[in-house]
């Protein structure tokens, strides 16, 4: 794939204390690393977006959303195009969402609060009727709860290379001894240093891996076999089954219309 490469072209200061704004992303579009002064709200309800960071990298799919606190490097990549709708916060509104990146669930209410707000122009008038709606905004985002598609980089140079090869080809079925034998190292130590770098085994951490890839195949409109044959499941109900166990809602939910 060739990416499009595209300058962020955020403002260099807001005229609100929350500025609403809706771009289209075009197919195999990346929006090139930058940061931002105010913190960033993004959300789509028709597409994937995988941001990339310092520390890692995160998976949106639609109706979920991302908060990048102020002075947090980004990059945005939407590899089928859609529709990106942000909030630009400033950094007293935003203090409440907290100094890290973190991937929110949006249920009914914060979606129709988030369409309420990204339908306003620019220059909205700051009433007292808007005000109260954007501070019920921040307290519903600061209620939310987190998702946790995200895949923090592998800083061990044991496990770099099983990391590579794996988010390249997440469909290796390679045993933990096989990867061992590779890298120079016992599976019991992989298996702990697997778990100090992501909090979990390795098997839980590939079965991420695989969720987060076809989260991105289902966006591209892939079918549940195609899925399931690209990510080594033996069919496509031990596909549908194990992703069940990762989200909330099966694949045809997250597959674009």
């Amino acid at each position: 794939m060739s990416w499009r490469d595209k300058q962020a072209q955020s403002p260099a200061h807001l005229s609100r204390p929350v500025q609403p704004r809706v771009v289209r992303l075009h197919p195999l579009q990346r929006v090139l690393p930058h940061t931002h002064v105010f913190g960033q709200l993004m959300y789509s309800d028709n597409t994937v977006l995988t941001i990339q960071t310092l520390q890692g990298e995160f998976v949106v799919p639609r109706h979920q959303a991302l908060w990048v606190p102020p002075g947090i490097e980004h990059c945005v990549t939407c590899r089928d195009g859609g529709q990106l709708q942000s909030l630009y916060i400033d950094a007293g509104w935003g203090s409440k969402l907290g100094t890290r990146v973190k991937a929110l669930e949006v249920d009914s209410l914060l979606q129709a609060l988030l369409g309420e707000v990204t339908s306003w122009q620019d220059d909205f008038a700051m009433s007292e009727e808007n005000q109260r709606l954007l501070m019920v905004l921040v307290d519903r985002l600061h209620s939310a709860r987190e998702n946790p598609l995200f895949l923090p980089k592998a800083q061990d140079k044991r496990l770099s290379p099983i990391v590579n090869a794996l988010c390249q080809q997440p469909g290796l079925s390679h045993s933990l001894e096989e990867w061992g034998s590779q890298v120079g190292a016992s599976s019991r130590t992989l298996n702990r240093l697997f778990n100090q770098a992501f909090g979990m085994g390795f098997s839980a951490w590939r079965q991420k891996v695989r969720v987060m890839m076809a989260l991105k195949m289902l966006g591209a409109n892939q079918s549940n076999s195609e899925i399931a044959e690209a990510l080594g499941y033996e069919s496509s109900s031990a596909f549908i089954q194990a992703f069940k166990a990762h989200m909330p809602y099966p694949p045809g939910y997250y597959r674009s219309k």
